[in-house]
């Protein structure tokens, strides 16, 4: 059989399993070498009681790779839905 039908995608090589194992190795890539140092940040609004005042402070906390994976998994779903239909 060998390894060159795994790469055949011209004849329907590439199934779920393949895009599966493709789209986790591509995020893992991504996700550490381009996510190591987010550019995106979320900012925070807080409630501080400062010298007898409240005051409101804003903290500005780097995106964790979480919010980018509730963005992304539920699309790659949607597709996997829309492209079996």
């Amino acid at each position: 059989m060998g390894v060159t039908p795994f790469f055949a995608i011209h004849q329907g090589g590439l199934a779920i399993q393949g895009g599966v194992i493709f789209t986790i190795t591509t995020g893992l890539i991504f996700f550490f070498f381009i996510l190591r140092k987010p550019k995106y940040y979320v900012k925070k609004n807080y409630l501080v009681y400062e010298n007898h005042n409240l005051v409101t402070k804003t903290f500005y906390k780097q995106a964790s790779m979480w919010i980018y994976a509730d963005a992304i998994i539920p699309t790659i779903l949607i597709g996997q839905a829309i492209g079996r239909w």
